[in-house]
């Protein structure tokens, strides 16, 4: 067992490794402003617009099934004027930017993964090196901006769903008005929160680019390793999601800038 924990932990901090090259490379170029943008525009609409429905489907449905659990529970004790700033609370701070990290992430980054697996294995990445086309450039760079761009602006449709639809749960299983639910999530939920589920979104974005690059571009033997490749990208991205989730979270917790 400990043999197994000692090769897992070697693992980790390898691709971890990996990884941290494969970023500085890519900032790199984006600093020098080598950008292809026609790569990354594409990218954004793999990534971001075509992402849309699963995210938004994942967010109302969490948004619902909150004010559900809430609704029955606040009307009983005569506080169904607080439900609307819960929901909205429980939405921005986590269930947003979780759900659509985590959707997007099972979606577009094992997607990211298998197919830069594929162009490894099939020495197209090789052929780019032959003529001195960087990989980082080339493959890399559009997909990272991509993410950094349309996380934190899914992020935004999925909060402003989760709420829509926990303010017309609410509506049909007590008859909350719509503007008393408003006005609590107006009243209850700071701007503050806001900008923190973004900032946590931009930062699950370079983790989510950075994993599935790193294990495409790694990915070594025959055909099977696509598809382990795009399973290394499902769970290193849920789990460090999960994880970085919980540091951001502490760490503006216990914040002086409040």
């Amino acid at each position: 067992m400990l043999n197994g924990i000692n090769c897992w932990l070697k693992q980790a901090l390898k691709q971890t490794g990996n990884g941290v090259i494969v970023m500085q490379k890519a900032f790199g170029w984006v600093f020098k402003n080598r950008i292809r943008w026609n790569e990354t525009f594409s990218q954004m609409s793999k990534i971001g617009v075509e992402s849309i429905p699963m995210v938004l489907l994942l967010s109302c449905i969490g948004g619902g099934v909150l004010a559900l659990q809430l609704s029955r529970l606040f009307a009983n004790s005569g506080t169904e004027q607080y439900i609307g700033g819960l929901v909205g609370l429980a939405v921005v701070k986590e269930i947003a930017p979780i759900f659509t990290a985590l959707a997007v992430g099972a979606r577009c980054g094992t997607a990211m993964a298998s197919e830069l697996a594929h162009m490894t294995l099939n020495n197209q990445v090789s052929a780019l090196k032959v003529l001195q086309v960087s990989a980082s450039r080339f493959l890399v760079v559009p997909r990272l901006l991509a993410c950094l761009y349309c996380l934190p602006l899914l992020n935004l449709l999925a909060t402003l769903g989760a709420v829509l639809a926990g303010m017309v749960v609410a509506r049909m299983t007590i008859g909350l008005h719509y503007a008393i639910y408003l006005d609590s999530v107006w009243n209850l939920v700071p701007p503050r929160e806001l900008w923190v589920s973004l900032f946590k979104t931009l930062v699950f974005g370079l983790l989510m680019a950075i994993v599935s690059c790193t294990l495409g571009l790694q990915a070594s033997g025959g055909s099977r390793a696509v598809g382990m490749a795009a399973m290394k990208a499902a769970v290193w991205i849920s789990v460090l999601v999960l994880l970085m989730d919980f540091f951001l979270s502490w760490a503006f917790l216990t914040s002086p800038f409040d």
